[in-house]
């Protein structure tokens, strides 16, 4: 994918996140993927571009995967998986 449609990606991925009421670390991971398309964009090596672009990808996936955990623990009674394993390991259970 080269840099300006990838920057395109980040921007549509960031806006629609958004427009769903996207929580503080998702928020915060779209804009380091943000900040990391500008520094790939920046970048002189197509290899240090590529590695840029691979960081920026991380960060959206880490948006997203902050955006199922947001969601699913809004659900009323739900609690974090690691919550749940915790009390499923109490003595006497």
């Amino acid at each position: 994918m080269q840099v300006l449609e990838f920057e395109k990606y980040v921007r549509y991925r960031t806006q629609s996140a958004m427009r769903k009421g996207a929580m503080t670390k998702e928020r915060e991971y779209r804009d380091k993927a943000a900040e990391t398309v500008k520094l790939a964009q920046r970048a002189t090596s197509t290899e240090d571009k590529g590695r840029l672009l691979k960081l920026a990808e991380s960060w959206l996936d880490l948006a997203d995967r902050a955006r199922r955990v947001t969601r699913r623990l809004r659900r009323p009674g739900t609690l974090h998986p690691l919550i749940v394993a915790k009390l499923d390991r109490r003595p006497g259970k």
